[in-house]
């Protein structure tokens, strides 16, 4: 069953070993070398792929002053010398709540080599003092790290093109976004795309 899930597509590899249910089969040294095998050719097919993608994107300026939940404003400045990655979400948004565990893990990872995760939550709620209360309750519940903002519309307006949530951009250390990318993206993908800009050239600052 667990071989033919991957055929049919399974990607978070990391979830065989780590979920209860599978403890068996991570023993097992057959399905471990074949879970691992299709592990490192899926790293490598999202390897090349990005490196397609960050090679045709056009770099575009993005700015933002928000107030974050615990009340002070947050501004682009304040992520200066990163590589940070600005997580457009909501907390009503089910791929985005499916992303939250990414994130974390980017911001654990990462943050040892200059990566800020940073969270933008557009939310439905008429007023800030509200938005913050419910990203509070969400960040404590989550067990969130990284600084979650309140979002307004004039931050997706930024972004070129269509989108939709969650709505992810990576911002190299002069503030330019190097890469966007919307909808859900597995950790595979995402952390593939922070170590490749951190081994790409940033864009000039303009």
């Amino acid at each position: 069953s667990l071989r033919q899930a991957i055929e049919w597509g399974l990607v978070d590899f990391e979830e065989v070993f780590d979920d209860p249910g599978l403890s068996s089969c991570s023993t097992h040294q057959e399905i471990r070398q074949t879970v691992t095998a299709r592990q490192s050719q899926y790293t490598e097919q999202v390897r090349q792929s990005v490196v397609v993608a960050l090679t045709n994107f056009k770099p575009f300026a993005f700015d933002f002053s928000l107030p974050s939940v615990e009340g002070a404003r947050k501004n682009k400045t304040h992520y200066s010398g990163k590589l940070t990655v600005v997580d457009i979400w909501g907390t009503w948004c089910k791929p985005c709540r499916a992303s939250i565990p990414h994130m974390k893990r980017l911001q654990k990872d990462f943050a040892g080599r200059g990566v800020q995760v940073v969270g933008i939550a557009m939310e439905q709620e008429e007023t800030v003092a509200a938005i913050q209360a419910k990203l509070s309750e969400f960040a404590q519940a989550e067990s969130i790290g990284y600084d979650l903002l309140v979002g307004t519309d004039a931050v997706l307006e930024q972004v070129p093109g269509e989108h939709s949530l969650p709505t992810v951009l990576f911002l190299d250390e002069n503030g330019r976004v190097r890469f966007a990318t919307s909808g859900y993206r597995d950790y595979t993908q995402l952390k593939t795309i922070v170590e490749t800009l951190l081994k790409t050239p940033q864009a000039p600052s303009r």
